[in-house]
């Protein structure tokens, strides 16, 4: 039985199911005294079925490289694995809960398109056309599992709180291998399981970058921090905040650049949300226009260029930074000579003495392997999900539900500054699509006012978000 209701803050009307109001307050109150690891428990018991293939999945992104196997030369990597196995599961729970389509699924469409399209305009249907398959493939499994498994603030909790054991061992690891002076885990799987590791331990102020079960320091920087705001805002609890905080800031000891800005960034969200909130002003409108007068400035008044400063005075290493800029002087040029279909997997052009052929961009890498229409689209779809979450998150009555949208528009946001500065592949670049397509889900969500029918509705308790039940309301279009 459900009702249509306006509240008197001017809200937009949105069905309001009765019996899922019956059910919740059916259930007996929280206890205050409750451990937040006693609550994980009583959540994995209530776990909706839809919710356990993302789990899964997120986890196979935190397995190390050590666990692939090579299958028909297609190298199939735990994140690979396990997507093809979970995502028929997908399919077959997906139906039992509201769709709705966004505009950003084309965006997604577009992309997955274009990855063939210009592979086959370069390469045709050579060995190449594998490499396009595998990352296409990679980028629907990690998008539609996102896109059908998450459809709402409560799901994305239990999800978040499912995953805190296997974050927190992640990060654990990291830290004690920089303080240790050695990288250990994935050199003891390798020996365990008769494979070689070449990789060596890089040492920075006395620490080593601490690699933990990714493919880089970088790669564990990006994923770690990109945490910050997503454990911050999702949770009540302060132990829970306090415990992903921890985790989040053990990216600092991969002691990468890249993750202490994501961090600075991160906690600059923050802030500005929290400030917005408090001092009703547009914080961030105006830190906006801040950072472009900013870049203007250096731009005009430095003989090098914003770049330059940045390279020189931000970055760890001033030496990476500076090879960072001839990265983005020939990466350009060749994006300017090969714009539309990019230049596809062969070498680029670039200074002969510059041995290394990785681009330290991701989106530098995807605009001119593949060209400029998919950079754009990528980029244009990462950005609108952002959008979309600040804006559908205003359309909840509950402060709890707008700071989950409000959460992933950050990740996503923190992983697109990294995207700058650093590439992110591997199960680094599968977490951010996979996120992605969690964003869209909830934004999509929010603009239909699912979120008011019963999401947990799989013989799942109504209420299991673990955080107090307050009800704390947010003001009519704000955020």
């Amino acid at each position: 039985m459900a009702r249509r209701s306006r509240s008197a803050d001017g809200l937009d009307p949105r069905p309001i199911d009765e019996d899922a109001i019956v059910a919740t307050r059916s259930l007996p109150p929280p206890s205050p005294g409750i451990a937040p690891w006693h609550k994980l428990t009583a959540m994995f018991a209530s776990m909706p079925k839809l919710i356990i293939p993302a789990v899964l999945f997120a986890y196979s992104c935190l397995l190390p490289a050590e666990f692939a196997f090579e299958l028909g030369g297609v190298e199939m990597w735990p994140y690979r694995v396990v997507g093809i196995a979970m995502l028929p599961v997908v399919l077959l729970l997906a139906p039992s809960l509201p769709f709705r389509p966004s505009k950003l699924d084309l965006l997604a469409g577009f992309a997955v398109f274009w990855y063939f399209f210009s592979t086959i305009v370069l390469h045709g249907l050579d060995a190449n056309m594998v490499v396009a398959i595998a990352i296409t493939g990679d980028f629907v499994l990690a998008y539609s599992i996102g896109r059908l498994c998450i459809r709402g603030p409560t799901h994305f909790r239990m999800f978040l709180a499912a995953i805190i054991p296997g974050a927190a061992i992640a990060a654990g690891v990291v830290v004690i291998e920089s303080i240790a002076g050695s990288l250990l885990l994935r050199p003891a799987l390798a020996t365990f399981l008769g494979q070689a590791f070449y990789m060596t331990p890089e040492f920075r102020f006395g620490l080593v970058r601490g690699l933990g079960p990714f493919n880089h320091p970088i790669l564990a920087g990006v994923f770690l921090t990109s945490l910050l705001p997503l454990f911050w805002l999702a949770f009540r609890d302060r132990k829970m905040k306090i415990a992903g905080a921890a985790i989040a800031i053990a990216g600092f000891f991969t002691l990468s650049s890249t993750a202490l800005l994501n961090l600075l960034a991160g906690g600059a969200l923050l802030a500005g949300l929290y400030a917005q909130r408090a001092f009703k002003i547009p914080v961030f409108a105006i830190s906006a226009i801040g950072i472009v007068l900013v870049y203007a400035f250096l731009t005009f008044a430095s003989q090098s260029g914003a770049l330059s400063v940045f390279s020189r005075y931000v970055l760890f290493n001033a030496l990476s930074g500076q090879y960072r800029e001839l990265i983005w002087k020939y990466a350009t040029q060749e994006i300017s000579e090969h714009p539309i279909f990019g230049i596809g997997q062969r070498d680029w052009n670039r200074a002969y003495w510059m041995f290394n052929d990785s681009l330290d961009s991701y989106w530098l890498e995807i605009s001119m392997r593949y060209g400029l229409p998919l950079g754009i689209a990528l980029l244009a779809l990462t950005l609108g999900t952002a959008f979309s979450l600040v804006h559908s998150a205003r359309t909840f009555r509950y402060v709890r539900d707008r700071d989950v949208h409000i959460a992933i528009a950050m990740s996503v946001l923190v992983i697109v500054f990294s995207g700058l500065s650093v590439h992110i592949w591997q199960n680094v670049g599968i977490w951010y699509q996979f996120l992605t397509g969690i964003g869209v889900s909830l934004s999509a969500a929010g603009y239909a006012g699912l979120e008011s029918r019963p999401l947990l509705s799989q013989n799942a308790p109504a209420r299991t978000d673990l955080e107090p039940q307050g009800k704390r309301l947010a003001r009519p279009g704000s955020i």
